[in-house]
């Protein structure tokens, strides 16, 4: 249903600046559709409000993940841990992830939060 997502969230482009979470959605949705064009700017506007305020680590994260920037994916997360953040209980169920699971980074956090088998 990326048709239906991308056009809400054309309309939430607007307000990216004044939410990090829509800008973090926005990025995601375009990244995982194959629109990273599209993605780039919202993902930018994230890293300019994270660099003015307060960013929740895992807007961040699932942005990066769906543009495939896997370090900076795992420097949020690594952020996310250091805040204990509740996003990190998702980690062996969220798809979101699928695409982190093979490196040896996300078992030794896993192993961290102890969610590891």
């Amino acid at each position: 249903m990326f048709s239906e997502a991308l056009a809400d969230s054309d309309k939430d482009l607007k307000h990216c600046a004044s939410d990090p979470w829509i800008c973090g959605w926005l990025a995601y949705v375009y990244g995982i559709a194959g629109r990273p064009a599209q993605a780039r700017p919202a993902l930018e506007e994230l890293e300019r409000l994270d660099r003015t305020q307060y960013v929740h680590p895992d807007s961040l994260v699932a942005a990066y993940i769906a543009l495939g920037h896997t370090d900076d994916a795992f420097r949020y997360l690594e952020k996310a841990y250091a805040e204990r953040s509740n996003v990190l209980t998702s980690l062996r169920i969220d798809q979101v992830f699928d695409p982190l699971r093979g490196d040896p980074r996300f078992h030794d956090l896993l192993l961290a939060v102890h969610l590891a088998e």
